[in-house]
């Protein structure tokens, strides 16, 4: 029972862990656009 469990909370672990690391990934990539964006209103905005 307890192998059981110690199974099922590793599992949760890990695929908690690929979820914040994806949206992680995500919410970098999504700054990158921001600023990019911003960057070019700025620039080509004058």
């Amino acid at each position: 029972m307890t192998h059981l469990l110690i199974g099922g909370i590793s599992d949760q672990q890990y695929g908690l862990n690929r979820w914040v690391n994806h949206s992680m990934r995500y919410v970098n990539h999504n700054d990158k656009t921001v600023k990019y964006s911003i960057y070019n209103i700025c620039t080509l905005g004058g």
